[in-house]
């Protein structure tokens, strides 16, 4: 991997060391391999920052918060860090399929002229144990449509 890698997976953590390793894995586990993980810890006190640091793979980088400054300035300064040329979301406490990125960097390759895509979502439900599909419109006429209403992407899949 070169200083320069073709996406930077944004990963926001503050008291998610329950699920940390999950989502980190699964980014690690990507069968696109040109990124790197900038995981910021924004002022845990449960270990997450200690379970980060744990992870010796060369395309995971852990910077800290000096103090809890919340989600929106965490992630803003997590853009400010990060070197690939496309950023992706995904929150501690999630996880990414294996052709995530994959599909979604070809996607972006393909179409230069879209300057944002995202995916719908499962979403598991830890009490009756069953998943379900969290479905976003695909088009960008019907994304416009649906703004006014609702968000129409999920975050983490961007």
């Amino acid at each position: 991997m070169s200083n320069s890698p073709l996406v930077t997976i944004l990963m926001p953590v503050f008291n998610r060391a329950q699920t940390l390793r999950q989502a980190m894995e699964s980014v690690l586990a990507q069968s696109l391999d040109d990124f790197e993980l900038l995981v910021i810890d924004d002022g845990s006190t449960d270990g997450s920052l200690e379970l980060a640091r744990s992870f010796r793979d060369k395309r995971v980088r852990v910077e800290c918060n000096p103090k809890n400054l919340g989600q929106t300035p965490t992630r803003n300064r997590g853009i400010e860090f990060m070197r690939g040329r496309y950023v992706a979301m995904l929150d501690s406490d999630d996880y990414a399929l294996p052709e995530r990125l994959a599909r979604q960097v070809s996607f972006l390759e393909a179409h230069p002229q879209h300057a944002e895509v995202g995916s719908w979502v499962m979403i598991q439900d830890d009490r009756s144990g069953r998943n379900r599909i969290k479905r976003h419109p695909t088009r960008s006429r019907e994304i416009k449509a649906w703004l006014p209403w609702r968000n129409t992407i999920s975050h983490t899949s961007v």
